[in-house]
This record gives structure tokens, sequence and C-alpha cells, in this order.
């Protein structure tokens, strides 16, 4: 059974109930975590990792939450995003040294963030635009505390932006501001926390290249940024500094954020989507940008969506759907054909 799905740049993972983890896609970087570089077209067990909760997959590599509170992280490292104090790139699991207590993990462009049992947030990798939130602009091999934070319960990292979510319901955000993804009302990049105007309920965040969508508790979905291609879902192709509510779409559970696209699971086991669609990662069978959420046709008991730079996978029940850009494999069948359409990922292996 499939538990999560985690879609990067051009690799997707999925995480089994078993706790076990498989990959498949472009691994010139051993982001698949088999200890290769060698790409695949269909899924590939990671060894080495046992009793997993959760996985993430950035740019060049990916991390995994343990349920010891371990953090594991493979692939690419020429910023320090696996954390293990080096710039050396991983093809196998390497345990993250001396974060303990970690209760959810993100990878992002170059860089990945933990949420801590103490309600602190811990990032380390690229560090540009201040996306690790430690008040510099330094890159870290190791992970740092993310300056005046506490009560996070969730973080999520984008391209070279990051948003936490708090106990009380409220986002705060940090990093760069290039299109106003921090959506605190300003033109400023900031390399520390800051909250977003006017947002109350927050259940879940979701940072793509240059914008932000955040759950509500409502099932309502707000988004801000950059919305040339619509993934802000308000119907237009306006910017924005400040949340604005994504149109028609009242029963969210989950997000998924591309690079500039956006994807969300509803109560009725359904995916709506909308944005960029250029490689058909909206999956409605077209490459025609959408400016407000379309239900993606032909899925059904969708637990689980996750949205990676160019392509979108479903998870369900038993099995993985995928669709978009495939040059690497990243839709699993077996491929590198492009659909635009959902298509089966190769039988998942048994564990």
């Amino acid at each position: 059974m499939v538990a999560e799905v985690a879609a990067g740049t051009a690799h997707t993972c999925v995480l089994l109930d078993t706790g076990r983890v498989q990959c498949w896609g472009g691994n010139p970087d051993g982001r698949l975590g088999d200890g290769t570089t060698t790409t695949r077209t269909s899924p590939v067990d990671v060894p080495g990792v046992t009793g997993a909760r959760s996985i993430t997959a950035g740019w060049l590599h990916t991390c995994t939450l343990l349920d010891t509170g371990r953090v594991q992280c493979w692939g690419g490292n020429d910023s320090g995003q696996l954390g293990d104090g080096s710039t050396t790139s991983r093809t196998s699991p390497t345990e993250v040294p001396g974060l303990t207590g970690a209760q959810a993990v993100s990878a992002g462009f170059f860089y990945t963030c933990a949420v801590l049992d103490t309600g602190r947030v811990h990032c380390w990798g690229r560090n540009s635009a201040g996306q690790l939130g430690d008040g510099t602009t330094t890159d870290r091999s190791s992970p740092v505390e993310v300056a005046g934070l506490t009560g996070a319960v969730a973080v999520t990292a984008g391209s070279s932006h990051t948003c936490a979510v708090l106990n009380t319901g409220r986002l705060w955000c940090w990093g760069s501001y290039s299109c106003g993804q921090l959506g605190d009302g300003t033109t400023t990049s900031r390399s520390s926390a800051a909250e977003v105007a006017g947002l109350v309920g927050v259940m879940a965040v979701s940072p793509g290249s240059s914008h932000t969508c955040a759950l509500l508790d409502t099932g309502l979905v707000h988004c801000w940024g950059d919305n040339r291609k619509g993934q802000l879902g308000d119907g237009t192709t306006t910017d924005r500094s400040t949340p604005a509510e994504v149109s028609g779409l009242s029963n969210a559970v989950a997000l998924g954020a591309g690079n500039g696209h956006e994807c969300a699971t509803t109560s009725m086991g359904t995916v709506e989507c909308w944005g960029d669609n250029v490689s058909g990662q909206l999956g409605d069978g077209t490459t025609t940008d959408r400016l407000s959420p379309f239900e993606v046709p032909g899925l059904t008991g969708v637990t689980a969506v996750g949205a990676g730079h160019s392509h979108t996978c479903a998870a369900l029940s038993a099995n993985v759907a995928c669709w978009g850009f495939n040059t690497d494999g990243q839709l699993g069948d077996g491929s590198i054909l492009q659909s635009s359409a959902p298509i089966d990922v190769a039988r998942l292996l048994p564990l």
C-alpha cells in the first residue's frame, strides 16, 4: 500500500506502508538512493531505509523522516543540502548528524528544513536568498536554527523561500521575494521569518518556485506570488503579494506545488490542478494553462498528490499514477514518453 508520494525535479519517490521507500527517474547525482547513478524508468528499492514515516524530494536530492525522529538524505550535495557537514554527493541514504526529534522534513531547491519536537525549525544547504532563515545568506552544510520561530508544526521548502505553519494556525515565511511569494505585502526578501498577512486556520503550506499556496481548515486554498501561468488559481494572471482565494475550490485536504503549477487533493478523493501546463503536468489531456482549478479526469480514491518541476503524481490505495514531463523516466511507467493524462507507474516492488 502506498502511504505517500514525493515528486522532485526529474525523479519521484514513494513511501510504502511498510516503512520502505522506492524511487525512479533521473539519477546522475544519486538522488534515487539505490547506490548507483543510473537513471531508472521504473521503481527501485532504496536500500537501508526502514521505518520511514515521511518522504520528500528536492531539486537534486531526497530525504526521509524515520520513526526514530532521525532524518536521512541522499543525492546531490553541492550546497550542503544533505546536512552531513560536507558537500559530497551520496548515492545511498546518509543520516543528518546531530538532528534528533524531527517531526517533519521538506527538501527544496538545494536546501532542506525540518521541524523538531521542540517546535523549532532547522534548515541547511543553500542560503543565497536567506531561505535558511538564520538571519544570514551563508550556505550551511549542517542544520542551523531558524531565528525567532517557535511553535512550528509543519515546514515546506520551495525554490528559494520557506514557510512554516505554527500551532496557532498562523503562517510565517522567509527567503526570496522576487514575485511576492512571502505574502507579507512587501517587496522585501527576508533572511528571518515574517508572518503572512491575514491568514488564520492554516493547515498546510505548499511553496512552488515563485508562488505559495496555503490550505485552510475550511477547505479553502489561498495563494500568492508569481501568477504568470495562473498558478495562483484566482482566474487571473496578476501577481499577488498577499493571499488571494483560489476560485471554486472549497474541499481541499492536501496540496502539492510544482515549479509553476499547483494541485490539490479533495475530500472526494479527486485531484484538481491549475497553472502551467506546457508539459501536460495538469493531467487534463492538454497542454493548455489553467487559471483556475480543473479536475484531473479518471482519478478516484486519491490519498496524496506530489508535484515536481513539470510532472505530477497521485498516490492511490495500491499504486501511483503520474503525468507530465518524462525525459528522465520520472513518470515511472518504464518509458521516457511525456503524458498529459495520468498513467500507472510500473508495478511497485513487493516489500
